[in-house]
C-alpha cells in the first residue's frame, strides 16, 4: 500500500542562539575518590534540600570527587544552626567521608537554570555538569511553501518511496534542483563501499555539476561565488534521517534544504540527536524538514 504524505514539518530548536548562562555560587566538597562509594550511599539515602536537582552532585576531578552539598548563601547557616533541617546530614557527611567542610571545601559557580536546548546543554556542562536532556522540539508543520512548492516536496518523497519498495526498502537519497524541479542524482545502499547513500548522491550530483560547467552552462539563480558551490540552491531527499558524517557532508555541500520522512533515533544528523543544520559554530546553517502522512 502506498503511504501518503501530506505535512512538510520544520525540524528546528530556536532560537538557535543559546542563552547566556545565570550562575549561582555553590559550596563544593573536596573529597578523595576513596569515599566514592560512601558518597554516593549518603546520596541515595539522604534527600539535601537544594533548588540544583539538575546539576549532577558529583564530579571527579584527578584523585578527588568534587560533591556539591548546597547553595553557598546556606552553607554557614546549615554548619552553625543545629535546628536547621540539614544540619544533621552535614555532619554525618562530615562522619562518613572523613572531611571537614570548613578547610575542605571551596566556592564553584554553576549553572542555576535548566538548559532549554541541546547547544546550551552542552556550553553549560562545561560549567558544571548537567544530568539533565532536554525534551525534543515539538514539530509543528510548516507554512513557508506555497501548494506548488508543497506538491513538489510531496511527490519526490513519494518517489523516493517507491523506489524503496523496489529496492527491498532500502534508503533512497535524492539531490534535486527545485528550481527546475529536476532531478539531478540518486545514491541507495550498497553503491558505496561505506555504504551511504548521501555520499553516492553526492558523487554523482558532483559529476552532473561538472559537466555543466564543462558545457558552459550557468546554474539558474546562481552567480558569482555561490556558483563554486556543490549543491548551493539544491534540496536533498532522504527516506531515513541522515546520519552524522552524512549531516556534515550535506552541511559542506551547501544545500538549502534537507527532507526525510524516518527519524534516526540513534544518530540522527538533524533531528533526532544533534542539531547540525542550526549549529552557530560552524560555517553554513540550512532548513530541515520531516514529512508525516
Amino acid at each position: 500500500m502506498e503511504e501518503s504524505f501530506e505535512h512538510v514539518i520544520r525540524i528546528t530548536r530556536e532560537p538557535t542562539s543559546p542563552r547566556d548562562c545565570i550562575i549561582i555560587q555553590a559550596r563544593i566538597a573536596k573529597v578523595h575518590k576513596s569515599k566514592g562509594k560512601c558518597i554516593m550511599n549518603m546520596l541515595n539515602a539522604y534527600s539535601f534540600q537544594m533548588n540544583l536537582s539538575f546539576l549532577k552532585r558529583v564530579s571527579r576531578q584527578d584523585e578527588h570527587l568534587n560533591v556539591i552539598i548546597c547553595e553557598e548563601n546556606e552553607f554557614q547557616t546549615i554548619i552553625d544552626d543545629e535546628t536547621h533541617p540539614n544540619h544533621g546530614l552535614i555532619q554525618s557527611f562530615q562522619q562518613q567521608t572523613e572531611t571537614d567542610l570548613l578547610s575542605n571545601s571551596f566556592i564553584q559557580s554553576v549553572p542555576s537554570q535548566l538548559p532549554k536546548f541541546r547547544q546550551e546543554l552542552e556550553l553549560w556542562s562545561k560549567i558544571w555538569p548537567i544530568s539533565y536532556t532536554p525534551p525534543p522540539p515539538t514539530p509543528t508543520p510548516s507554512e513557508e511553501f506555497n501548494v506548488s512548492q508543497k506538491k513538489f516536496i510531496l511527490d519526490t518523497m513519494k518517489e523516493c518511496k517507491r523506489l524503496s519498495a523496489q529496492e527491498q526498502g532500502a534508503n533512497i537519497v535524492m539531490i534535486v534542483d527545485p528550481l527546475q524541479q529536476k532531478i539531478l542524482s540518486l545514491g541507495r545502499i550498497g553503491t558505496l563501499i561505506c555504504d551511504h547513500p548521501v555520499m553516492e548522491a553526492l558523487r554523482s550530483a558532483a559529476l552532473t555539476v561538472i559537466q555543466s560547467k564543462q558545457s558552459g552552462e550557468k546554474r539558474k539563480g546562481m552567480e558569482g561565488e555561490e556558483e563554486q558551490y556543490l549543491c548551493k540552491g539544491f534540496y536533498l531527499f532522504s527516506i531515513q534521517e541522515p546520519c552524522i558524517m552524512c549531516g556534515m557532508a550535506i552541511l559542506h555541500s551547501r544545500f538549502d534544504k534537507v527532507f526525510y520522512s524516518t527519524p534516526s533515533c540513534e544518530r540522527g544528523a538533524f533531528e533526532s540527536r544533534y542539531s547540525i543544520h542550526e549549529d552557530g559554530r560552524l560555517n553554513h546553517s540550512f532548513q530541515v524538514y520531516r514529512i508525516t502522512s
